[in-house]
């Protein structure tokens, strides 16, 4: 694992753990200090900790908890296709697979994303609801651990009393 940092305007705004093997550009993010974190400076070529005066810890809670949901939204983006309306599209698509699991008698007109898909998603009607069923569920497992990864970063962040501890907090290892 190693240590990547978000920066903005010459400002660390998160710092994450990444797999040894993982793009930080990926997660929008650059190689840096493993002792670095929320605050510390970086110009292109050097890293500096911050100076003068300290951030409120509140503004430092409220920044490291906009970098977990903007982490877990790039990490969720791993998985899923971005977009509303393409959020639109799998949720028709899971109502009308559960619908043609449960009666194969529906149509094309009554299932026409199911139908859409057949000879690329699956070869029959049946075979596309089904896939379609089975990346729902695989999907709301993987949901639930993403959020339950992203509250417990939020709830920590919320209890850390020094800026170290809020950055620690933030710093969410996603599974590989």
């Amino acid at each position: 694992m190693k240590t990547a940092h978000i920066v903005a305007n010459g400002i660390v705004v998160n710092s994450i753990i990444v797999a040894d093997d993982a793009n930080p550009a990926d997660f929008g993010a650059i190689l840096g200090p493993e002792d670095a974190g929320i605050g510390w400076a970086f110009d292109g070529e050097t890293w500096a900790p911050p100076i003068g005066p300290t951030i409120p810890l509140e503004d430092l809670r409220g920044s490291a908890k906009a970098a977990v949901d903007a982490s877990a939204e790039t990490y969720r983006l791993t998985y899923i296709t971005p977009g509303a309306g393409q959020a639109m599209a799998y949720q028709q698509k899971l109502t009308e697979a559960k619908a043609y699991l449960a009666d194969a008698s529906l149509t094309a007109a009554e299932c026409p994303h199911i139908f859409a898909e057949v000879g690329i998603t699956g070869a029959t009607a049946e075979a596309v609801a089904q896939v379609v069923t089975d990346m729902h569920a695989a999907w709301q497992v993987k949901s639930a651990e993403i959020e339950r990864l992203r509250l417990a970063a939020k709830a920590a962040i919320d209890a850390a009393e020094t800026a170290e501890a809020i950055n620690a907090a933030a710093a969410i290892v996603w599974p590989e």
